[in-house]
């Protein structure tokens, strides 16, 4: 029998955040009193079932009591969720409907993006027919081209009302608004900085104030010293966070090669800080007091740098273990590595039970899993003599580990598997660690500018090359397998499979291993009812894209897209909303198309399905009779009189697509039902899609 005494707090860790998922998915049906009852009721139980059964030597007893207190712990998950959901409250933004002007603190330092800065807004009061307090969280995006210049602790004052943000427009988008809520932010304004302005100042956390100093410092300390524009993007990414100026080749170069870990400050950065520590201030391990002192300045220096970092979920999570570490070390006392883990999860969890859904903290603490659990497996199955050849293998063993650990997780959110995974982090792991301790050395001997710039400049030269190879492996044949589709259930099954796998080389079980063929076969069952869905079926998908019409049919794995120039050539959006529901339809070849220009109106014909477009360059007064469609799209702000087209075309539905501005498709939609229009708008309500 497996003995889970050892590991009692990865058993109240498990049962925690149950009880958080549960929150997330099903919270809706019950509210946060009944939850606090629901909590206080069964904690009561559980202390009566304690001091009734403590004598009792029965395992039924046992098992009474350890239920009733697991069922608690789930319960108070489910609670403290609901206690965190700022939308609760009754003063929140999403209370008041008038707004006309709000009052709210700059909660960051701000972040570039190519158009604006994007700053995290902390609501204080609202004017709803006067002013009042209010609470929230709200994404503010100032202009590039604004005077404004705001700091963390800044008050200002908006005249306007904060916008509700937008769940996803298009079949298989990313939920930008979900992945917000769980991070409380509920509500985004743009703005060109003539209805805002600062009332006040200073008042932010004064030591996150000092730690933005120092960040802004640091940031400064690199610009002077390394004086290449990539090379000091990547470094200010892998010492202190700081991502504003990685492009998108940078970023899917280290993607396609398995290495974009390390632009992520993480467990490796703070393990090289925290081994820095120990070698300075070591020798007070001699003492006892020296040991608490010790532990003091570790835990301090670590989570300053998990500040200036920006408090990363990696760093959060790697930070909390390394605090349990030292003062364990402390203490003098001997830890299981799976409770300390477990115990810094729960801790974060406790203050942000949100945590959870970051895909970050889910990566950050399956890899180390990974790599506690696997990779020992992995590097005693050859240990090298040579030097040399045993610390390739040791870095070859982690990435193996870690790959397994997360590959699955991979899969589903970026649907794609880098194969040379291997090969980079042979460069790029080492790598890391020396642009940080260059790093480190660089920011230490700024008071002295000729040492530092000396610095810088082999800093720079040593992320050239570490480029240099990323670059090359990302343009081998096949670096990275694409266009991989697997659902949550799917992502389950796969972790399932190897779990029993890895208990039953463990524990010789054969009955692991038919269980984990089971799961395997559950997911071939999955995949193969996925494939053929959508061979039987064909589909025609109108898009919501700003300022755009898209089109695109669907049949057998095989896809038509018909749009204009200037998506066709827009690669991004292009991957954020159309290609999300081609990687979940099968597709495996795409066939894009142009729209003409210079017509008023365009026809399309597929199968028995008949389109027609209108844009704003037709008169409706000179136009023909058309016949019959069997949807007609109003596109390119169409300005046409719509009582006319009874008379000149038959339609089974009128579609308002995404191009439209928006006082024209309020207006279309408005007189398309008071005409008795049967009408669809793609502009207000996400795209269209039939399935035939």
């Amino acid at each position: 029998m497996y003995k889970w005494l050892p590991f009692a707090l990865v058993r109240v860790t498990f049962f925690y955040i149950i009880g958080i998922l549960l929150g997330v998915y099903v919270g809706e049906f019950i509210s946060i009193d009944q939850a606090f009852y629901l909590t206080l009721f069964l904690s009561f139980l559980s202390f009566i079932s304690f001091i009734v059964l403590r004598k009792e030597r029965f395992v039924r007893y046992n098992l009474i009591f350890s239920v009733l207190t697991f069922i608690t712990i789930t319960s108070f998950g489910f609670y403290n969720l609901k206690l965190n959901d700022d939308s609760l409250k009754t003063n929140h933004l999403s209370k008041f409907n008038n707004i006309s002007a709000f009052t709210a603190m700059v909660d960051d330092i701000g972040y570039e993006t190519d158009k604006t800065y994007r700053y995290l807004l902390k609501a204080y009061s609202v004017n709803d027919d006067h002013w009042q307090d209010a609470t929230g969280n709200l994404y503010l995006y100032l202009s590039k081209d604004s005077e404004t210049q705001l700091s963390y602790g800044d008050v200002i004052l908006i005249k306007g009302k904060p916008n509700d943000l937008s769940g996803p427009m298009n079949p298989g988008e990313f939920d930008y608004k979900q992945f917000l809520s769980f991070k409380n932010i509920d509500f985004q304004y743009y703005s060109t900085g003539d209805n805002l302005e600062i009332v006040g100042s200073g008042y932010g956390n004064q030591m996150l104030s000092k730690v933005y100093e120092m960040r802004n410092y640091v940031v400064e300390v690199l610009t002077n010293a390394i004086d290449t524009e990539r090379e000091l993007n990547i470094a200010k990414a892998l010492i202190i966070g700081v991502k504003d100026g990685l492009t998108d080749d940078i970023k899917q170069a280290y993607s396609a090669s398995g290495a974009m870990h390390v632009l992520a400050v993480s467990g490796l950065h703070v393990g090289i800080i925290y081994a820095i520590v120990l070698l300075v201030f070591g020798r007070l391990q001699s003492s006892n007091y020296g040991r608490w002192h010790l532990a003091f300045i570790t835990v301090f220096l670590l989570w300053i740098y998990a500040a200036v970092t920006g408090f990363s979920p990696s760093v959060l999570r790697a930070v909390t273990m390394f605090t349990f570490v030292a003062i364990s070390k402390a203490s003098l006392r001997t830890t299981n590595i799976y409770n300390t883990l477990a115990a810094s999860a729960f801790v974060l969890l406790l203050f942000n039970p949100y945590l959870i859904m970051s895909v970050g903290f889910q990566l950050s603490y399956l890899a180390v899993v990974g790599i506690v659990y696997i990779q020992p497996k992995i590097y005693h199955l050859w240990i090298p003599k040579a030097y040399i050849a045993d610390k390739v293998w040791q870095i070859t063993s982690v990435s193996i580990a870690a790959q397994l650990a997360t590959f699955s997780l991979g899969l589903l959110y970026f649907h794609q598997f880098p194969t040379f995974f291997l090969l980079s982090n042979l460069v790029v792991i080492p790598g890391a660690f020396l642009v940080l301790l260059g790093g480190i050395f660089t920011i230490v001997t700024s008071f002295y500018a000729p040492l530092s710039a000396f610095i810088g400049g082999l800093l720079k030269w040593l992320i050239f090359g570490i480029n240099e190879v990323v670059f090359w492996i990302e343009k081998l044949p096949h670096s990275i397998v694409e266009d991989i589709y697997i659902n949550t259930l799917e992502t389950w099954l796969i972790i399932g499979v190897m779990f029993c796998l890895l208990m039953a080389a463990q524990r010789r079980s054969a009955q692991l291993v038919y269980v984990s063929l089971a799961l395997a076969f559950c997911f071939s069952v999955s995949k193969w009812s996925h494939i053929y869905t959508n061979a039987q079926q064909d589909s025609l998908t109108i898009y919501r894209v700003n300022n755009h019409l898209s089109i695109e049919f669907i049949s057998k794995g095989k896809s038509e897209v018909y749009t204009d120039s200037l998506l066709f050539n827009d690669q991004d959006k292009m991957r954020f909303h159309i290609e999300p529901n081609q990687l979940r339809s099968g597709v495996f070849r795409s066939v894009l198309n142009t729209r003409k220009s210079d017509t008023p109106f365009e026809w399309l014909v597929w199968k028995d399905k008949k389109v027609l477009i209108l844009n704003d360059r037709i008169d409706l007064e000179s136009m023909e009779v058309f016949g019959y469609c069997n949807l007609l799209i109003l596109s390119d702000n169409f300005s046409g009189d719509l009582a006319l087209l009874e008379g000149i075309i038959n339609f089974d539905l009128l579609i308002l697509d995404g191009s439209l501005k928006y006082y024209r498709a309020d207006a279309l939609l408005e007189k398309a039902k008071e005409l008795n229009y049967p009408v669809y708008s793609v502009f207000h309500d996400g795209a269209y899609q039939q399935i035939i």
